[in-house]
This record gives structure tokens, sequence and C-alpha cells, in this order.
């Protein structure tokens, strides 16, 4: 049962077995898990419940419509970073590429040696692996169906002879209509708004939308529920759900907001680790039709250990636009006037450092720091010129960074120049999609947020399940790994009775 703000014209009270806040990747899969297993879940989303056949590929108004704050959530410091994460029924699942690379076991392996986290074996996470990547038909795309820039990108490291990988994503029978940023309008990514949730919903379990949960009711150490302010319009009314569990997947951002708003310090908030994006716009002499084809379809794996990961972003012209803000207008103009021999390609980095989560009692909002460090600003340099370098094997005759002032790049050398005479990124326009590690796992209690498996410390029913438990960053898109340790996690819960 779907209940949407609209349905909701007063103060409502509830019961349930367990309530789960927030429906993305991790809420979702801990809602779909407790149903699954007999309990009566409800689920209360902050954001609206949209089909695909809302999908309109309008950007500004499925930005409005999909994103929070419209996609430009700032991370304050050196530069400030926008933040981007989906506010909606399936959370960023909606509006995220659908990327699912598994856990490096490695990094697996660094958990479970670090931060004392058993479970972690790869056999044991493996089976947990194969159970998502088949619930979601988690494969790579053909070759025949690929987008041009994702196969200039092959063809830059062939030459290199650099190791790239197809990239295996969430989708069924995907179209190629290069929506996936703006919600897909077919249904075939496989996000948790047509997969988990539907399922979810199938075992009974009922889902309140445009509902913003304020207050975790707390009896000594065990919570009783949670307070949401649901909104119809100008009008809002308070939602009440009672329940033995209460499960927080708000993302790294809003969970630990809503702990600390609730008077839990612990450790909340204090160990925030973000992924960068840095993109360029490389200018070829033939035509690369952008918005022919999907999310990058191939991914540079060379420098890996390096933590910096190479692809495309195919788009429309209104996303060309945007990439270019940092450059004068006649570029711009330029560039868009033959935006089908332009391609725009990223590179991720995992950020070294540690920021936080403040609040302020004067802002409704959680307060996001971090500042870049010298090694993220030498990773930064690097994955600039390992773009340059593959973009000009590929073909590429121009290349525009995201940086104000900078020049015309039309050669490695150009942006070796460039890049010894910088002294800061203070004016690069980046970007991130992936924050972690928020209320981190952990055995040590006075270094963590969460036990080895998300209970909240210093409570006996409250659990974390979001991609802020996460003891570091992954380096590889995470949403795999998020829901992969929330499964973990949601077996040992329901094998313990939830203690």
């Amino acid at each position: 049962m779907i209940i949407r703000g609209k349905d909701i014209n007063s103060d409502t009270s509830i019961s349930a077995g367990a309530v789960v806040v927030g429906s993305g990747a991790g809420g979702a899969t801990a809602a779909y898990l407790l149903s699954e297993a007999g309990i009566d879940v409800v689920m209360v989303e902050e954001g609206g419940y949209y089909t695909s056949e809302n999908f309109t590929g309008r950007v500004s108004d499925m930005m409005g419509m999909l994103y929070r704050d419209s996609g430009m959530t700032p991370i304050f410091g050196k530069p400030n970073i926008p933040f981007a994460e989906g506010c909606c029924v399936g959370g960023s699942t909606v509006i995220n590429g659908g990327l699912c690379w598994r856990t490096p076991e490695e990094i697996l392996n660094r958990w479970s040696y670090s931060y004392k986290l058993p479970m972690l074996d790869e056999d044991y996470m493996s089976e947990i692996f194969v159970r998502i990547e088949k619930d979601l038909n988690i494969s790579v795309q053909s070759n025949e169906s690929a987008n041009m820039a994702s196969k200039k990108l092959e063809e830059g490291c062939r030459r290199l002879k650099w190791r790239y990988e197809p990239v295996p994503r969430a989708q069924v029978g995907c179209e190629n209509s290069n929506r996936c940023p703006s919600g897909c309008p077919t249904g075939a990514k496989q996000s948790m708004l047509v997969t988990y949730i539907p399922k979810m919903l199938d075992n009974g379990s009922r889902l309140y939308s445009n509902a913003r949960v304020e207050k975790i009711l707390i009896r000594g150490s065990k919570a009783v529920g949670v307070e949401a302010v649901v909104r119809n319009g100008r009008r809002k009314s308070k939602l009440r759900v009672n329940a033995e569990r209460v499960f927080l997947g708000c993302g790294s951002m809003q969970t630990p907001y809503l702990l600390k708003r609730n008077g839990f310090n612990r450790n909340i908030g204090k160990n925030l680790q973000i992924h960068l994006n840095i993109k360029v716009v490389a200018l070829f002499d033939e035509d690369i039709n952008p918005h022919i084809g999907t999310m990058m379809t191939s991914q540079v794996k060379e420098f890996e250990k390096e933590n910096i990961f190479i692809g495309s972003s195919n788009f429309d012209p209104v996303y060309l636009a945007l990439t270019l803000a940092p450059h004068a207008n006649k570029v711009i103009e330029r560039l868009c006037n033959n935006w089908k021999k332009v391609a725009i390609y990223l590179a991720q980095i995992k950020c070294s450092g540690v920021g936080r989560i403040f609040t302020n009692r004067f802002v409704n909002r959680p307060l996001p720091i971090y500042n870049l460090t010298r090694e993220d600003e030498a990773r930064v340099g690097t994955a600039l010129e390992k773009l340059a370098e593959v973009v000009f094997a590929s073909g590429a005759k121009e290349l525009y960074l995201p940086i104000s002032k900078s020049p015309v790049i039309r050669s490695v050398r150009n942006i070796k120049d460039f890049l010894s005479g910088l002294t800061g990124f203070k004016n690069a326009d980046f970007l991130s999609v992936h924050a972690m590690s928020t209320c981190a796992m952990g055995a040590d209690n006075s270094s963590s947020a969460v036990n080895p498996f998300g209970l909240l410390h210093g409570t006996k029913n409250v659990f974390v399940s979001d991609a802020s438990i996460l003891p570091e960053s992954t380096g590889v898109n995470p949403q795999l790994t998020i829901m992969a340790l929330v499964h973990r996690n949601m077996i040992e819960i329901l094998n313990s009775g939830g203690h």
C-alpha cells in the first residue's frame, strides 16, 4: 500500500513491527528483507512517489522533483562542492547511472582487520553479491549498444595500453534513452523504485511518501517509533509510527543530521568521506552524438590502485552548458553549437581526508564540511593529466577543464604547463555524488557510531542501514557495497531477533 502526502489530511498514528526511514539502496534493502521475513514494515520517505510515466526528461523539472535542493546541496570547504542526492521514493538509485561494482576484496579485508568486522570474507560476501546481482539483473551493456564516447575512451586505452573494463549496471533491456540522471522513462534501470520496493509492497508493507521524519521516539535505551511531518500542499500533518524496531536509511548526510537533532552525538557525523567527480569537455572533429546512448559503458581501471577511475558521461545539450559554466560565454556558445561533436569525460577520485557533519538549531539541514587535502589536490592533478592523455589518444582536438580562467587544452603538454602554475583548486567546479562513513561501523565503541551490524551505540533497537555505516569510502561506486553490507547486517539482525 502506498500512501502519499495528499492522502493524509489529519494527524495519524499507526503501528508496525519495523519502521524504515528512507527508501534508497540501504533503506529499501532493509525493508525488503524485513518484509521477506514476515515482519510488518512501514517505510517512510521524505520525497514524493513517482513512476516512469512521470519522468519527462525536462531537466529542470526532474531535478526539482527528484533531487534534494535540485542537486545543489553544498559541502562547504575550499572549494565548496555541490553534492547531488535523490529525494524521492527510491532515493539516489532513481537518479544515478546504476553502476554496481563489487567492493574490492582488499577493502573488505582491511575493514575486517582494522575495524574488527566479522563476516566479510570473500566466500560469505560473494553469496550476497551474487544474490543482489541477480535481483537487480546487474550486467554489462552489449558492445553494439555502447555509446560513442565510451568507444572513443576504449580506443584511447588501447593506444596507451591502459586497462579498461565494461561497466556492470543494474539494467534490463536498456533502450539508450540517455536519461539516467533524470529518471529512467522505461523502467529498464533497476532502481529500488522498480525492484525491492515493489517486492516489499507485495509482501504487505506500507509506504508513506512526502513524510519527513523529525523525531525518533525513545524510552530509555529503546526506540518506540518515529514521528514525521507529512506535507499535503501547504498543509502539514503529523504521522506517528509506533514500531518495535527503527531502521534509518536516510543517507550519509540526513541520517547523522536526524540522529544529532535527536540527541545522539557519539561519533555521529565525524567521519565524512567522499568521492570527487571531475568533468572535462572534449571536442572532436567527428560526430560523437552524446544524446544517443546511456551512462558510461566502459571505465578506465588502469589507475585503480591510485583511486582514480575514468569514464564518459552521455548528455543532452543543457548538461553541456552547465558543465562549461566556468568558461566564457563565447566558449559555451561555440561548443553548444557543435554539441554533437562533444563528449564529457569524468574522473572519480577517492578523497583522502575526513570531513564532518554539523548541525545548527537555526538551520534545518545538515552542514557538511570537507576541505581538500594536499593529497587530494595532487590526485586531482594526476586525474586531469590522465584524462587529457586518454582523451587526446582517442582523437580529441580540444579539452576544457572545470576551472575558472583555464585555457583551451590542446595537448598533454598544455595541461602539464597549466597545472604546474596552479596554486590550488579553489576556483574549480567539482561535484560529489558519493558520501559515506558518517555513522561508521566498528567493534571499538570509542571510535564507531554503530556496532559491527549497524546497531546504534546506546540503543537496543535503532539500526543504521545506509552509506553512513561504511567504515571508509570505497573508491568504486558504492551502491552494491551499501546493499551488500545492509544485507549482511540484516541476516544477523533477523537471526538474533533484532538485538
